[in-house]
């Protein structure tokens, strides 16, 4: 019969190299220099600060990567750890402002990108903070949590120009901080009347007040007109008038009673009790332009009180003469 050689082939596996690349992360796991073709490797994901696993990747040789599995391959491998990093909310706090949005996301160890510009009435903003470390759009995050930043500001200054309304002032402006005190507000003089005081619309300041202004703003100034009294002299009257009168600066005067003189027909007030200059008529009005007194509009413009003088013209009187019984008719009549 014929004869038969079995031969029987013997194989040996073959070994790979394996590296594990854990992209800055840390296992306590350890892997042994090489791993025969085929061998199933169980893989413990690892740990990065700031960071989430994502899965294995084959960066290098031939295997079947599943999950947390890897089937060796017949050449050399590198496997490497694939991360995300974590995101932090970062929410601000405009400190008495307003902002939108409130909270943005920001990625671990990235720039923090656009940053909201908040408002506040009164103030500049000068920048968000990190306790004393300002933040812009350029910082890193580095804080590996949830973080507030606030803003931070500086009061606006502001002109508060002083207009004094026909009276004058010295300075013609000042400074005032937004949420600070108005401070070296000056006292206008006007000649015949009382200030009463600032006002910036209807609201009157006054040093010491709150800065409550959120642009350059006009403070005008608001006055009463003084009275003065002046006395009425009702030199040689009969029946004696008004003693006294009062007048308003720039204004008129009180009602008047004239004087009364038997024999005489009532002329006025003057300033002497002969010649002077007559200020007040004999029916109470105000005569208009006299130096001191009044103005052209009839007003009075003197700042002080005054002391005025009735005076008189004599009337004149018609004697009717009758010539009883004369030969020759003499006069008929005479003024006396």
């Amino acid at each position: 019969g014929n004869l038969y050689t079995v031969v029987l082939a013997n194989w040996t596996p073959t070994s790979q190299n394996l590296t594990v690349d854990l992209a800055g992360g840390s296992s306590s796991q350890t892997f042994e220099e090489k791993y025969e073709t085929g061998q199933i490797i169980e893989l413990e994901r690892p740990v990065k600060d700031n960071y989430v696993f994502v899965r294995w990747e084959l960066s290098k040789g031939k295997g079947v990567v599943s999950g947390d599995t890897f089937t060796m391959g017949s050449v050399d491998v590198v496997l490497e750890a694939k991360w995300t990093v974590n995101n932090y909310t970062v929410t601000f706090n405009a400190d008495g402002g307003t902002v939108n949005p409130s909270s943005i996301e920001v990625e671990y160890d990235s720039a923090y990108g656009e940053l909201p510009t908040p408002e506040k009435p009164g103030y500049e903003f000068i920048g968000w903070y990190l306790d004393d470390e300002q933040i812009t759009e350029t910082s890193i995050l580095n804080v590996a949590n949830n973080i507030e930043l606030k803003a931070q500001w500086t009061a606006n200054t502001y002109t508060v120009t002083l207009n004094a309304n026909g009276g004058s002032v010295n300075p013609s402006e000042i400074d005032a901080t937004y949420d600070d005190t108005y401070k070296d507000l000056p006292t206008p003089t006007r000649t015949g009347y009382t200030f009463k005081g600032w006002y910036i619309g209807t609201t009157k300041i006054n040093n010491g007040d709150k800065v409550t202004i959120t642009s350059n703003a006009e403070a005008k100034a608001e006055w009463t007109a003084n009275t003065y009294t002046i006395t009425l002299t009702n030199t040689s009257a009969t029946t004696t008038g008004s003693t006294s009168a009062t007048a308003t600066y720039n204004g008129g005067i009180t009602s008047i009673t004239a004087p009364k003189r038997t024999g005489y027909t009532f002329k006025g007030w003057y300033t002497a009790t002969s010649g002077g200059t007559k200020v007040i008529n004999a029916n109470g009005t105000l005569v208009e332009s006299v130096s001191g007194y009044t103005n052209s509009s009839s007003k009075w413009i003197k700042a002080s009180t005054a002391t005025l003088y009735a005076q008189w013209t004599a009337n004149t009187y018609t004697i009717t003469l009758t010539n009883t019984s004369a030969t020759t008719t003499g006069s008929t009549s005479a003024t006396a």
